[in-house]
This record gives C-alpha cells, structure tokens and sequence, in this order.
C-alpha cells in the first residue's frame, strides 16, 4: 500500500499578479498535501531551527557577512501568522510535488518546494531578504527502498527490507547569499572546506534559476 496520499483539493484563496490583481488559473490552484508522519514532521522541524548551529567553521572567513544571513533566517522560522500563505501544484518529479508561499504583508519572505519520487524526496527552502534571495536549504532523502516496497514486495524479492522513512540519508546543503551572491555553501557530507569558486558560481546559477521558475508559478 502506498505510503503517501496525495489529495488534489480546490483551494479559493486569491493569489496577486504583478498588478497586484486577483487572478489565478484554477487549475494551478490545485493543492497537493501528501502529509508526512507527525513525528517525521517535527523531527525535520528541528533539523531546519538546527540547521545552522554548526555554521560557524568559518567565521573567520567571512566574518560578519553571514551574521545577517543567519538572523534573516531564524526571524522568518519565527513568524507564526502571515498575512497570507499560498500554494501551486509542481509536476517535475515522478510523484510530483508542492510550493508553498509565505507571504508578510506585499513581501514574498519564504518558499518552501517538495519534490516526491519513488526512491526518494527533495525538499527546497529559499529564503528572501529585501526582495533577493538570501538563503537556501536543501534537504535530499534517499529512501531505504522503494515508497511501494511492502511486506509482499519484500519477499516476493527475496528481501529483508521494507520502504522506512526513518532508514533514509539526507544529504544537506545551506547556500549563502549576499546581495544576489552565493558566498557560502555548505554540505553535511564535506570536511567543511570552502568550494571552488567555479562550482559556486554554477550552484548560484542553479538555485537563482529555480527560484524564478517557482515566482512565475505565482502568475499563472
């Protein structure tokens, strides 16, 4: 039996244009809630007000400019009513997936982005800061087996596993802007040494990029 159900739901919140109109297409407006575990979902909850406390490797590095990147973040975490909160329906992985939007007052402040898949989910935070993109959290689970990997797909395959969420890796990644720039990218699986200053320039191309592409949903 599938572990996760998606419930397709019509949701009558208005999203704005860039008129600041009302206008939405309604099938954009379809939300996708596949609900994790309640103890799933407060142990990720922890790991993101975690997430930053081993940042400090390089300090010195960078001195004070990921100072401000870090309270940005942990203010946003600590918002608990928004003025709005809206969602799109995303189909760019084999189970598709959700963006939801949290708005404070006319400024868009966090986007959160999950992608399911059979073998696994990605899970994208992006973060703003005076309208540009500040920080990112991606969190990569690679499940154990399969979503559909049962007791019966177990022996059928002469296995000794079943699908466990809690036996997933996560690979971690927290990006680092500054005024439209990644400075900082760190991975939970490095020895925590800065990277090339290529491959930063390639990653701040990759997360501005979706970062776009997730705004535009907002206009349709």
């Amino acid at each position: 039996m599938r572990l996760l159900i998606i419930i397709l739901v019509f949701l009558t919140l208005i999203g704005c244009n860039d008129n600041g109109e009302k206008s939405v297409s309604q099938n954009d407006r379809l939300e996708l809630v596949p609900e994790p575990d309640k103890d799933l979902r407060e142990k990720y909850e922890q790991q993101v007000k975690d997430s930053l406390k081993s940042d400090t490797v390089f300090e010195e590095y960078l001195g004070e400019r990921l100072k401000p990147i870090r309270e940005n973040f942990k203010r946003i975490n600590e918002i608990t009513e928004w003025t709005s909160v809206d969602k799109r329906k995303l189909n760019q992985s084999t189970e598709s997936g959700a963006a939801t939007y949290y708005f404070l007052q006319d400024k868009l402040l966090k986007i959160v982005a999950i992608h399911f898949g059979e073998t696994g989910k990605n899970i994208q935070e992006f973060y703003t800061k005076n309208g540009l993109l500040s920080f990112v959290l991606e969190q990569q689970y690679q499940y154990n087996r399969p979503i559909t990997w049962d007791s019966t797909a177990m022996k059928e395959n002469n296995d000794t596993e079943t699908f466990d969420i809690d036996k997933s890796e996560i690979i971690e990644d927290r990006s680092y802007f500054s005024k439209g720039e990644l400075i900082r990218q760190i991975n939970n699986q490095d020895c925590g040494s800065p990277f090339a200053e290529d491959y930063l320039k390639e990653e701040q191309v990759r997360l501005k990029t979706e970062f776009e592409k997730l705004k535009e949903k907002l206009k349709k």
